[in-house]
């Protein structure tokens, strides 16, 4: 239900009561005229009236004053006041009404008074209901309640009556006038609304608004807002006595912002939109976007069959409004007036800065015509043949009637005032001339009987532009069923394009009767070429939309200018085989503003979606050109001159691929193409002279030990082939036992110094290097020696060397557990459970503290000397010893500076831990400590004791091959 405007309070507007005045209406209540600016109460002496219980029925165009005189046979009434109420301000919009009461104040009850009206055109009063008519401009009016007892005694109140630019009378939906008179806002709740502008009704004229978007219906998703035009006077949609169309910003709820706006007029039926035949689609830039919550502005301009379509564009950053689109539609006559409204559906929105133009007033809203720019400079029409020429300037936004074409030689060709040239039967040449003022530019037509100009749009493929060459180069396109495909036939002029297509499928969708395209045998399609050295879509191809999309349907529709489709015709073979011939002239082609003609590379793009499915090309998504048939006057070919693409012979390639593999005795080639116009190049790959392989993916077949190598098989990364290769000797892999401190197979108790190269970004590994895993079940010792260089720069002590014995789990495995390990630093700081770590929380799995002590006095500086300079170059033998019987594991470590002011002095560091098991295996390892930069040498290792396992590489972060 439509709300009533709510009339603020407002100061500005309010009269006070200034006190009493002897001023008297006269008789007539079209005549009394009360000051304007006064609502003086009426003089305090008593006159004599009958009392009346009952609402006076006399209106306001009474003449007769009442009978003042008394009377013998009624008592004298005395009337002390008259006051109005019913009102909250004296501000109202016109086209609205509102409901007075007159108090009356005196010797009776129930007094009666007279309303009138100073002004008639602008308001009407009958038993104190006011309605406010429509005004041209904002007018003032005053409204009198006059005793009917005592004739001096009355109120006036004057209203300012504000013009509506929204006839609020009229509109539909559930709209909220409250703030329009404090900022000129009005807002919808969600549905149906239609706004009228009041002063809109004709056929020439401008309206134009912002748009505030607020809420969307939660169960529509395509809910809709913009400027609607149409000859229902209330706004209303779809009916078939109506006509109507509607310019829109393309909302989907899904979305908060849009770019694309559109223009649709109502079906033949009169039950929607034809959404299917778009007229003026565009894209605003994303700094033009309407947005949700946010304001944006819509203009329509009608100039006869005319439409302009305006909306905000940011030039040199400021916003103007600006023509994106224009089209012509004749649904609505030329000459049949139309109204115009703000509307939409299941849609919330606010609307400010409204305002319409009409008459002469229009004029403002065109571009000043400074040139004309015509499609081409000429064609070849054969006899008897039509012809559209469209003619274009450098402004959407002008004057279409003063847009003039004329012919030099109507024996040839003639031309009406849209631009439609006939050819007649005479063959020759006529100049078309089209003039705008001062400004003209001229056509050249050819009129010819050669017949190989001469293509009837008719399914038949007699024309001569479907030659042998056409016919043998087509596309075969292989649909989803069994059996189904569409042969595609192309070819070109100096017209434009034809597409022929032989359609065969299992069995037609929908019985091709469907009012929906898509809900039929058919196929889409687009056109693509290539503009500054990049892919695109020939926009032009669709008069509805933007994004080039060409379609036929089954239902014999199309969205191309002319078009055939035969009756759906059922073979032998069961299956359905439809005819369908299509034609875009250049000029169509064109209508998005890109330049097209006979030399212009054109790929096809297609997809089809009939009973069976939708299928779409191969090179549906692709960007390379060329994959892409061409359609060229011999139809489809994949190759064509490159220059008519690629003019600079700069070119887009493609990565390099392998055509020809290289062996390890011959070379291999590789190539790459260019993706716009397909041009090759080739290069030799050379040949390695010799299997190549990764060793990673090595099998062994007979491992390498300590003393001899091994056996492995792996395939040659250039040729492919199986290769034997040898695998060198595994210092780290004993064939023997490691007894009295050293391996009985290659007498070694280690076998070569190992080094890594620790990289920056490691955290903690203690664990890098298993220095041997030993049995607790008696006392053993590990002594190591490591050269350790440290290249990071930073001074900090906790980052160098570290140290980690880890006791195995029940099933003799190793976790890396803080429950299960004692860890040790170069800082003798410590964490693990084993840790000792003295004063710590001894309660806690990881017991974080010092467990160390060491020799400050060996360095000149101290602590500051050990961490800035000692260990950046620094050696330490270090023995790891276990005490079967305690438990206890005792470390001492002699660090000994190798370079710098200290070199060649050394300090012990001696470390203490809880007591381990003395029934399990242990993990005695090295590592690195704290993003630890550099390397570390380990040079050699001696175990003494129950050895399980002797030295191997443990996490191996940095491990120097």
């Amino acid at each position: 239900m439509k709300k009533l405007p709510k009339i603020a309070l407002s100061a500005m507007f309010m009269m006070l009561l200034a006190g009493c005045t002897t001023n008297t209406p006269t008789s007539s209540s079209s005549s009394a005229n009360p000051s304007s600016s006064s609502t003086t109460k009426g003089s305090t002496a008593s006159s004599s009236s009958t009392p009346d219980s009952t609402p006076s029925s006399a209106s306001s165009s009474s003449t007769t004053k009442p009978s003042t005189s008394s009377s013998s046979s009624k008592p004298t009434v005395t009337v002390t006041s008259v006051r109005i109420t019913g009102y909250d301000s004296t501000q109202v919009m016109d086209n609205s009404s509102l409901t007075l009461k007159a108090e009356v104040e005196g010797s009776a009850k129930n007094l009666r008074v007279n309303w009138s009206t100073s002004n008639e055109q602008v308001a009407t009063v009958t038993n104190g209901i006011v309605r406010f008519k429509g005004v041209a401009a904002d007018s003032e009016v005053t409204i009198t309640a006059t005793s009917r007892d005592d004739q001096t005694k009355f109120d006036s109140v004057t209203f300012q009556v504000k013009h509506g630019i929204i006839n609020t009378a009229n509109s539909r939906g559930s709209i909220d006038t409250s703030m329009i008179f404090e900022d000129g806002t009005i807002t919808t709740d969600i549905g149906d609304t239609a706004l009228l502008f009041a002063d809109v009704y004709g056929t020439r004229w401008y309206v134009e608004t912002t748009i505030t978007i607020n809420e969307f219906l939660e169960t529509e998703n395509y809910p809709k807002i913009g400027l609607m035009t149409g000859t229902d006077s209330n706004g209303f949609w779809n009916g078939l006595d109506m006509k109507n169309y509607f310019f829109y910003i393309d909302a989907l709820k899904a979305q908060s912002s849009w770019t694309n706006f559109n223009f649709v007029a109502q079906n033949e039926a009169g039950t929607d939109w034809d959404w299917g035949h778009q007229k003026a689609p565009f894209t605003v830039a994303g700094t033009d976007k309407a947005e949700k919550g946010m304001p944006f502005k819509m203009g329509l301009l009608r100039d006869g069959a005319d439409y302009f379509l305006f909306a905000e564009k940011t030039v040199d950053g400021e916003k103007q409004m600006y023509a994106y689109a224009h089209t012509n539609i004749t649904d609505i006559a030329a000459d049949e007036p139309s109204y115009a409204w703000i509307g939409g559906w299941s849609t919330s929105y606010t609307i400010s800065d409204y305002r319409a133009l009409v008459g002469e007033q229009v004029d403002g809203m065109y571009g000043e015509v400074t040139e004309i720019n015509l499609p081409m400079e000429s064609t070849v029409l054969f006899t008897g043949e039509s012809y559209k020429l469209n003619a274009t300037t450098n402004t959407i936004n002008y004057d279409y009637k003063n847009l003039k074409f004329s012919s030099n030689n109507e024996t040839v060709a003639t031309v009406d005032k849209d631009g439609n040239i006939q050819a007649t039967n005479t063959p020759g040449k006529a100049v078309i001339t089209v003039s705008y003022g001062s400004l003209s530019k001229e056509f050249t037509v050819e009129v010819t009987d050669d017949a190989k100009f001469k293509v009837d749009i008719d399914g038949k493929m007699d024309d001569l532009i479907w030659s042998e060459e056409v016919k043998n180069n087509k596309f075969h396109y292989a649909l989803n069923g069994e059996g189904e495909y569409i042969d595609f036939y192309a070819a070109k002029n100096s017209k434009g394009v034809y597409i022929y297509a032989d359609y065969y499928v299992n069995e037609q969708k929908s019985g091709n009767t469907s009012g929906n395209w898509w809900e039929n045998d058919n196929f889409e399609f687009r056109f693509k070429t290539v503009s500054d050295r990049t892919v695109k879509t020939i926009e032009g191809l669709n008069t509805d939309a933007t994004g080039g999309q060409g379609w036929v349907s089954g239902n014999k529709t199309s969205n191309l200018t002319k078009y055939y489709v035969s009756t759906p015709e059922v073979l032998e073979n069961g299956k359905s085989h439809l005819v369908f011939e299509l034609f875009s002239s250049y000029e169509d082609l064109q209508r998005r503003g890109e330049t097209v003609n006979k030399n212009t590379p054109i790929g096809f793009q297609v997809g089809s979606n009939p009973a069976s499915g939708w299928k779409a090309c191969q090179w549906w998504d692709s960007n390379d050109f060329s994959a892409y048939p061409k359609i060229t006057e011999d139809g489809f070919q994949y190759t064509v001159d490159e220059t008519l693409i690629c003019p600079t012979g700069e070119h887009d390639y493609t990565n390099w691929t392998v055509e020809q593999k290289a062996t390890c005795t011959a070379d291999g080639t590789e190539g790459h193409h260019c993706r716009l116009c397909g041009h090759h190049e080739t290069r030799v790959i050379q040949s390695n002279g010799s299997h190549t392989y990764d060793e990673s993916q090595i099998t062994v077949v007979t491992p390498a030990t300590c003393i001899a190598e091994g056996k492995g098989t792996v395939k040659c990364t250039s040729c492919g082939e199986d290769v034997e290769v040898t695998l060198p000797i595994d210092y780290s892999n004993h064939s023997g036992k490691y007894e009295n401190g050293e391996w009985t197979c290659c007498h070694e108790r280690l076998e070569k110094a190992v080094e890594f190269n620790y990289p920056a970004g490691k955290n903690w590994i203690t664990n890098n290097y298993i220095l041997g895993v030993m049995q607790n079940d008696a006392d053993w010792t590990v002594e190591v020696d490591v050269d350790m260089v440290r290249t990071n720069g930073e001074k900090d002590a906790a980052r160098g060397w570290a140290g980690q014995i880890q006791v195995e789990n029940d099933d003799g495995t190793f976790d890396d557990k803080d429950a299960h390990k004692w860890c040790w630093r170069q800082d003798w700081w410590g964490w693990g459970y084993y840790n000792l770590a003295p004063g710590a929380d001894q309660s806690v799995v990881n017991k974080e503290g010092n467990c160390g002590v060491w020799d400050e006095s060996a360095f000149d500086n101290g602590f500051n000397d050990y961490k800035d300079s000692v260990l950046d170059n620094c050696n330490l033998k270090q023995t790891i010893s276990y005490s079967h019987e305690t438990g206890v594991v005792t470390i001492v470590t002699i660090v000994t500076a190798k370079a710098g002011s200290q070199a060649g002095k050394h300090t012990t560091i001696t470390y203490t831990s809880r007591a381990f098991p003395s029934d399990k295996k242990v993990e005695v390892a090295f590592g690195m400590l704290w993003n630890m930069e550099g390397t570390h040498k380990i040079n050699s290792v001696k175990l003494t004791g129950n050895v399980v396992e002797g030295p191997h590489v443990g996490q191996g972060v940095g491990l120097v091959a």
